[in-house]
């Protein structure tokens, strides 16, 4: 199962984005 790798991938760096941005914000205010 080649394709779940890339998916697992593929969430884990949505998720890594999603958590950076929200601490950039926390952050900046």
């Amino acid at each position: 199962m080649r394709w779940r790798r890339s998916v697992t991938l593929l969430l884990t760096g949505q998720a890594l984005s999603l958590i950076g941005s929200s601490i950039v914000q926390y952050a900046i205010t």
